[in-house]
This record gives structure tokens, sequence and C-alpha cells, in this order.
């Protein structure tokens, strides 16, 4: 198998939702508020941990214009950048394996399907590992590198990843003060402040237990399972945040339950039972899932699990609930790790594997 080493680096520009009909193309820019935010940041982390996963980014990025309409056919083509010239670093030679007086070309192509631009991207290869004929098509076309060079079966390693946007907007402020374990007056009520990290990592919860209440917030939820590491900064544990949390409230007095959503609860302890449970179950199907693949990325257990009470699959929920869906296996898989179930090998892109399997050499 040849192998093809390449430094590439590709820079979202564009994200918005689109439909064609082979002559119209109609779309809907996001807004600026909070929400919508979060929401193109759980679709730029569904696309990054996409092209992190695949060999060619041309062809990821083709797929995303296929499943999101941005245009019809879904075809990527590479608009040259002329008149650009970015000359090889010695840090990049070194990444190619070449000598100093190797040659090697830089090209600069935008990304685009249909009028959407989906990227810039910078590559620099070895021209002398590559036939004439994908010379001459990177030299006089517009062709996608990625799809020029698909026949020498060549494998990407990725250096380094970075998200260039993150979804505070402008003028974002902290806030004023940060509350601590402790208590807080209530008009005539004394509320016990109970750092809960794990949901979020700030977050907390109050009892009021002269009136024997929990003001649970995120933190306990009678109906669903409340999310776990979706953070801009998530923390190296979250799961066993998490549930340490859920033991601290559980070793309270039993509270009448009060969340942040859905109704009010005469037992937190009950429903305290109920989330150790379903996590523990679902630590045990997530390294079920990881044994029957071998060796396997977060994006790929979450692949093969199934989601929400009516165990939907991973293939049917939208873009948003897909990426809980990939950091919620995050959280299990590093908690899996940490208790000496599996392994983890990786710095950008992690695969996971039973612990009593030998990495491949």
């Amino acid at each position: 198998m040849n192998k093809l080493v390449i430094a590439c680096g590709i820079v979202l520009l564009e994200l918005t939702s689109a439909w064609a009909d082979g002559s119209t193309t109609q779309t809907r820019n996001w807004s600026s508020s909070f929400v919508a935010r979060l929401e193109a940041l759980a679709l730029l982390e569904t696309l990054n941990s996409e092209l992190l996963s695949n060999s060619s980014a041309t062809l990821t990025l083709e797929h995303w214009c296929d499943i999101h309409h941005l245009a019809y056919p879904a075809r990527i083509k590479a608009v040259r950048i002329s008149d650009v010239d970015k000359p090889v670093s010695f840090e990049q030679r070194q990444e190619l394996h070449v000598t100093p007086t190797e040659p090697v070309r830089y090209r600069k192509v935008q990304l685009k399907c249909g009028s959407v631009a989906l990227s810039e991207a910078d590559n620099w290869y070895v021209p002398s590992r590559l036939t004439p004929e994908m010379n001459k098509l990177l030299d006089t076309t517009d062709a996608p590198f990625g799809r020029v060079v698909q026949t020498l079966n060549f494998q990407r390693r990725t250096l380094y990843s970075k998200l260039l946007w993150l979804p505070l907007p402008e003028g974002w402020e902290e806030p004023d003060e940060w509350l601590e374990a402790g208590t807080v007056r209530v008009a005539d009520r004394i509320l016990r402040i109970l750092p809960t990290p794990g949901h979020t990592q700030g977050h907390i919860v109050f009892a009021d237990e002269q009136a024997g209440l929990l003001f649970a917030g995120d933190h306990v939820l009678p109906h669903i399972t409340p999310s776990i590491g979706f953070e801009a900064v998530p923390s190296d544990a979250p799961l066993a945040d998490y549930l340490d949390s859920l033991a601290l409230i559980r070793a309270l007095p039993d509270l009448t339950l009060l969340p942040a959503h859905g109704f009010v609860a005469a037992s937190t302890h009950a429903r305290v039972d109920e989330l150790v449970a379903h996590h523990d179950a679902r630590l045990r199907e997530t390294g079920q899932a990881v044994a029957s693949l071998g060796s396997a990325t977060a994006a790929q257990v979450a692949a093969v699990l199934g989601w929400t009470r009516r165990r939907r699959s991973f293939a049917s929920l939208d873009p948003f609930n897909q990426m809980l869906a990939v950091t919620e296996t995050v959280a299990h898989l590093k908690l899996l790790v940490a208790s000496g179930v599996l392994t983890a090998d990786g710095d950008v892109v992690v695969s996971y594997r039973p612990a009593a399997l030998t990495p491949p050499a």
C-alpha cells in the first residue's frame, strides 16, 4: 500500500441549512441567539468528528453536503485560490519526511458545495510521490486534492485539531459572583448550597432541609437523564463527577424533588437510585460494544448503541443529539478507562479497546 503524508489545514467558513431543487437554492441564516449558537456548535463538533475519523476530507464534506441538502447534485468542487504561496516550513518537511532540498508544492483551494463555501484547504505535497497524471490534474484543474490522489489509498494522520469558533457571543460576561458550598438566606429560608458537578462543572443545587425540599436544577431530573460532558471545555471525568454528585445527594435526607425540568417528585432518593442504575447499565453496554468492535472511537461506539428510552438508532438522531450522544459516550468511555476496563490510545483521535487486548504493532 502506498502511503501519502500531507499537511492540510481546513478552516470552516460558512455553515447554513439549505436545500436545492437544481435551479434554486434557499438558505436559512443562523440567528445570534445563544441557543442557535449552541446548535451551530453541535453541528461544527459533529462535522469535526467526522473529518477527524475519515481519511478523506473531500469525501466527508461531500457527504455533509448531501445530508444537509446544500446543493444538488452534492458534489464538492475545489476552487483554486491563485497568487498565494506559503513556503513549506522545517517542521512540515519533518512531517512529510523529506530532505531540505526535496521539492514540495503548495496548493490552496476553497472547497464549495454548490454556492456554499465549506472550507479552505492548504495542501503541501511531494510531487515525486504522485503519478505524472496526478501532478498534471493538481497543476491545471480545480479537482480536490483528496479525489485526485484517492487511488493511492493514502492514510491521513491528524497533527492537531483546533476549533476556531465558540458559541459565546461577543460581550458575554462571567457571573458577578460564584456561589460555593455553604448556605444562603432567601427571605425566611436558609438554603444549603451543594456543588454538584457532572452535568456541568459549575452546577449547584439548593437544599431546604427544614422544608424537605431539593431545588435540583438539571442534576436530578424526573423523566430524563441529564446530558454529561456537553461543555465548551469539558472536565476530564464528567461521569465520575456526576456519580459522585449523585452520591452526595443520596446521603442527604430524602427530600421532595423540585427539578429544573419536569414534574415534582416525592422522593429524590428513588430517582437518584434510578439514575445510578441507568449509568451502571450504560457502562456495561458501552464496554460490551467496545469488546465487540475490538477497537473503536467514541463516535463508532455511539453509532452502535441505542438512544433514548425507545432505543433509537444513532443515525435517526438529528446532528445536535448525535453530538450529545458522542459526548455522553466519551464520558462513559473515560470512566471505563479509569476503572481499568478499557485502554485508550491517541491524542486527537482517541481509540478505545478492552484492557486485555494487546495494541496493534
